[in-house]
C-alpha cells in the first residue's frame, strides 16, 4: 500500500496537499495530540483514505504537557519558550497522549508498504527517529521530511548531528530537512519534497 504518515498534523496544512489524487495514496494517517486541532481535522477532512488519531508519536507510551497547545509551534519542551524568553503566561497548556513510534509501526505498517513520513513535532523528532532506527522499523520508510525544531531547544541541538551520523551508519540518506525545500507555500514545499523523493518513480515500478 502507498501510505502517507503525517506526524504533527496541526490543522491540516499538509493534508490539504497529500489528499490530491496525483499522489495516489491508499492510506493517509495523521497524528495530532492537541484536542482543539484534532477537532478541526475531524470537521474539515472527510475522506475514506484518511485516518485521524488524537495522539502523537514519540519514543514512549505516555501522557505529557504540550505548551502553547493549539499554536503552530506547540511543544512538550518548555525550554523552547523559556530559552527565548517567551512567556507562557497566556499560553494554553494541555495534557496530551503519545504512543511509542516503533510499536505503532510494528502493528500498523508492513514491510512491502511504500511509506512517506512527515515529522513536524516541535522537538520530539529525534526521539522518534532514534526509536524507529534502533528498532529497525525505519527500514519500512521510503522517504522522510523532517522539521528539525530541536534547533530551537538549546539542550537538544546537538542531536541533529547525532541523527545525521546515525543515518549514515545504517546507509540511509532518505531524508530531507524541511528548510531545504523550495516553494512559496507549505503545500508547494510538500509537493517539492514528494516530487524529489523518488516516490513517483517507485510507485510506477509496480
Amino acid at each position: 500500500m502507498k501510505i502517507f504518515l503525517d506526524v504533527g498534523g496541526h490543522t491540516g496544512e499538509t493534508l490539504n496537499e497529500v489528499i490530491k489524487d496525483i499522489y495516489c495514496f491508499d492510506r493517509i494517517i495523521c497524528f495530532e495530540p492537541v484536542k482543539e486541532c484534532f477537532e478541526i481535522l475531524k470537521s474539515n477532512f472527510i475522506d475514506s483514505r484518511i485516518e485521524l488519531h488524537n495522539f502523537g508519536l514519540w519514543d514512549k507510551d505516555t501522557d505529557a504537557q504540550v505548551f502553547a497547545a493549539g499554536e503552530s509551534g506547540g511543544s512538550v519542551f518548555k525550554e523552547k519558550y523559556t530559552a527565548r524568553n517567551i512567556s507562557l503566561k497566556n499560553k494554553k497548556i494541555e495534557m496530551c497522549s503519545f504512543k511509542k513510534s516503533s510499536k505503532w509501526f510494528k502493528n500498523n505498517i508492513n514491510n512491502d508498504d511504500i511509506v512517506l513520513l512527515k515529522i513536524n513535532c516541535e522537538g520530539c523528532e529525534c526521539d522518534i527517529m532514534d526509536d524507529l532506527i534502533d528498532s529497525e522499523e525505519y527500514s519500512k520508510v521510503f522517504h522522510t521530511l523532517i522539521c528539525l525544531d530541536i534547533r530551537k531547544i538549546p539542550s537538544q541541538r546537538h542531536r541533529e548531528y547525532e541523527l545525521i551520523n546515525k543515518l549514515k551508519s545504517i546507509n540511509k540518506q532518505n531524508i530531507f530537512d524541511s528548510k531545504s525545500l523550495n516553494g512559496i507555500t507549505h503545500q508547494k514545499r510538500i509537493n517539492n519534497w514528494i516530487a524529489n523523493s523518488g516516490y513517483f518513480e517507485k510507485i510506477n515500478e509496480r
